[in-house]
């Protein structure tokens, strides 16, 4: 079961954290984001119509910003670190790694919903690079074979 399935995907003044101005567009987003995990495109009509700003507008700033997801993430959540010192450590050949291991692509989740994979820009740690984060779970110093305890028999 996805986080959003068991809430109702219903707009009323009370839930939202702000009122409808467009300047606060982005925490509502946020706030359903925090709520369903995702954007759905019904949200975001009606988040639009209570904001009073095209749809388009919507979409286009759920787009722009990389922490909107306009489709269900998986039961598990990939993180890969894209800082500076896991780049250097690595990141690039542990996230190819991971994408064929899973068949997927960051950014995309497994076709049995099971698993989400993405990227972060920085993990925060950067002495214990390259860092890999699986559900809030995070995991350092990685190589091939640490990889394969981690993702165990997580495989297309």
């Amino acid at each position: 079961m996805h986080y959003g399935q068991t809430r109702k995907q219903n707009l009323h003044p009370r839930t939202l954290p702000v009122r409808s101005k467009k300047e606060n567009l982005i925490p509502i987003l946020l706030a359903f984001q925090r709520n369903f995990s995702y954007l759905s495109r019904d949200m975001m009509q009606k988040v639009a119509a209570y904001v009073g700003v095209p749809e388009s507008s919507v979409y286009n700033i759920a787009t722009f910003y990389s922490q909107f997801r306009l489709e269900p993430p998986g039961i598990h959540r990939v993180h890969v670190c894209r800082g500076t010192a896991c780049h250097v450590m690595g990141a690039e050949r542990l996230l190819r790694n991971i994408e064929k291991r899973l068949g997927i692509k960051a950014g995309e989740t497994t076709l049995d919903n099971e698993i989400s994979l993405d990227t972060i820009n920085c993990a925060g740690i950067c002495g214990l690079a390259p860092t890999l984060e699986v559900d809030g779970k995070l995991y350092t110093r990685l190589n091939g074979s640490s990889l394969n305890r981690i993702l165990g028999k997580k495989k297309r």
